[in-house]
């Protein structure tokens, strides 16, 4: 559909040629023989079969030069000319394209005619086949040399000149009607070959724009799951160096860190640079103009670094020994470069250093994606400075929870061993049963205290919590409980209780959660845990005979219950508490492995 105008054009063209009278500038003697007019007849139809081939020729030629050439090598043949050009607009001027012929007299191929004073710009601007029988003493000739005859005709697109279409020094007489005919429909196919490869090439141009842009998509896409791992940040960094080296088409990237305060610039991440960078890795930070520009936020573009540098290696000692070897080791393996600044919350971090070993034309594209990949980095940086800062934080309350815990318990048991101790002498010589009594809660507080602090060892050490086994771990368990608790607690074990260890665990922090939920809050005076293992089922019961509550109100604010109900359903374990007012509390948790 989008042709139609062209053939209509092409079409209504060849009815004007057919009812034009020749014009008097052309010569006007027309065969009368049989014997010319039937040569006349196999010059039309030569004509007409060249026209034809060009026409199908027109939807495989896909590249604008090579069609315009194909054009202007049969203009030259069809109408027995010396030359054919081929110009088309650039700015107030006509450019010369395409030759075809001998180039003795003919200005080269980029060469350029004003549109305003010269026979190729008055067809341009009419829109009208123009000839000059004899170009030197035609006024209009101004620009036009080094031809004698000349016939050009536009090429025209949806009304618009798009180029001009001319042969010169026709062999051995003037141009005809016929020549212009001829031009003319080659003028007008040529007009529809450059739309044709203009389509194409948008249409080939936005197809590899969208593959560029799935391929950058895909990558921005694995960098966000590289910096949502908890990979070191040395392979995160040298993962988007990688990626920039990539997604840039570039021969290497660098990414430095830049130490103002402490006056060091440190390469931190690279890929594909050369062992002569090495010497170079750490360097003071210069406050170079394009330090300084780095430091404002903008990108520094370098399209000829040897260009760049040569002043500063010419001026006598306006650089030291690291520069130099820097600035050699670039100019050595690189011709251009792109620097983008790397902010961190705020504040410059550094730089990423984009190389190429071939001069490179730098696009607004090019920075773009430069300063996201920048973005990148940072955020990679940024991600490491919270996740060090939380992992330091979560040191911290690790460590005054273990505080609290010694304080709240193996401190204050120790702490009562030790006032009954002081007393102990006495009591035993005024009671010997009350101070047989005493001793023993002494040795039950020590016992407590011990437990307590092994279990403080099994917390800060998780692979001596796993290797344990869980009879020891209820062990642990329990007389921690009654050195803190004070209350009796009886264990009872029956059968040989070999659990996976997600189950172990699971089991194990249910109890140290129930047996922390009844010295809060039960004011039981006894607790009795009883574990048994029977073929691949396992039950644990926990009860005591404290005040009780109704599970079923508020229970979303006794948070120790829900944990034990959300590991008891990470193994598949069904978890029963049985409680009311005054009656105590009964805890039954069954586990067995899944079948089928």
């Amino acid at each position: 559909m989008r042709y139609t105008h062209f053939y209509s054009t092409v079409r209504a063209q060849i009815g004007v040629i057919l009812s034009s009278t020749p014009s008097s500038t052309y010569s006007s003697d027309f065969p009368t023989s049989g014997q010319a007019i039937n040569r006349l007849i196999a010059e039309h139809s030569n004509r007409l079969a060249a026209l034809l081939t060009i026409q199908q020729d027109i939807a495989g030629h896909l590249d604008p030069l090579d069609l315009l050439q194909r054009i202007a090598d049969e203009a030259r043949r069809l109408t027995a000319s010396k030359n054919s050009l081929v110009f088309l607009p650039k700015d107030e001027f006509l450019e010369l394209a395409v030759i075809s012929g001998p180039e003795e007299n003919i200005s080269p191929i980029g060469h350029r005619l004003p549109i305003q004073a010269s026979l190729s710009g008055e067809a341009f601007r009419s829109q009208k086949i123009v000839y000059a029988q004899d170009v030197p003493t035609d006024p209009r000739a101004v620009h036009d040399v080094g031809v004698n005859s000349y016939l050009v005709a536009p090429l025209i697109f949806e009304h618009q000149s798009i180029g001009v279409l001319g042969v010169t020094d026709k062999v051995g007489t003037n141009y005809t009607p016929e020549d212009e005919s001829v031009l003319a429909l080659l003028a007008t196919n040529a007009a529809i070959g450059l739309e044709n490869a203009r389509l194409y090439q948008q249409e080939h141009a936005a197809r590899r724009e969208a593959e560029r842009r799935i391929v950058i998509f895909s990558a921005l896409r694995d960098i966000l799951a590289v910096l949502n791992s908890n990979q070191p940040i040395e392979q995160v960094l040298d993962f988007i160096a990688a990626q920039a080296r990539d997604l840039l088409n570039a021969d290497a990237t660098m990414v430095c860190r830049a130490d103002i305060a402490n006056n060091i610039t440190t390469t931190v991440a690279s890929n594909n640079l050369p062992r002569e960078f090495d010497k170079i890795r750490v360097t003071p930070f210069y406050y170079s103009e394009n330090d300084l520009r780095l430091i404002k936020r903008e990108p520094v573009v370098i399209p000829d670094i040897a260009e760049a540098m040569a002043p500063f290696l010419s001026a006598k000692n306006a650089l030291d020994d690291l520069q130099h070897t820097g600035i050699e080791a670039e100019t050595k393996y690189f011709k251009s470069q792109l620097k983008v600044p790397l902010f961190v919350q705020g504040s410059i971090y550094g730089w990423m250093t984009i190389y190429y070993q071939n001069a490179h034309e730098f696009s607004e594209e090019d920075i773009r994606l430069s300063m996201t990949l920048a973005d990148q980095l940072s955020l990679a940086i940024e991600n490491t400075h919270l996740r060090t800062t939380q992992e330091q934080a979560a040191v911290a309350a690790e460590r005054n929870r273990l505080a609290r815990d010694l304080h709240d318990a193996v401190t204050q048991t120790l702490f009562s061993a030790t006032l009954i101790a002081d007393v102990l002498p006495r009591i035993w010589e005024r009671n010997p049963e009350e101070g047989k009594r005493r001793l023993e809660e002494v040795r039950q507080l020590t016992r407590g205290a011990l437990a307590e602090m092994r279990t403080l060892l099994l917390e800060l050490r998780p692979s001596a919590l796993a290797d344990a086994s869980l009879p020891d771990l209820l062990h642990h368990l329990t007389d921690a409980f009654i050195g803190r608790s004070r209350i009796q607690t009886d264990l009872h074990i029956n059968g040989t209780i070999d659990l996976p260890p997600d189950v172990k665990l699971a089991v194990y922090r249910i109890a140290q959660e129930a047996l922390n939920n009844i010295g809060k809050h039960s004011m039981a005076s006894q607790v009795n845990i009883a574990i048994e293992k029977t073929g691949q089922r396992m039950l644990l019961e926990i009860s005591d005979n404290g005040r009780g509550f109704n599970p079923t109100v508020n229970v979303t604010n006794h948070l120790g219950l829900g944990i034990m109900r959300e590991r008891a359903e990470s193994i598949d374990a069904s978890l029963i508490i049985d409680s009311g007012p005054g009656k105590g509390t009964h805890i039954f948790l069954h586990w067995q492995p899944r079948t089928g």
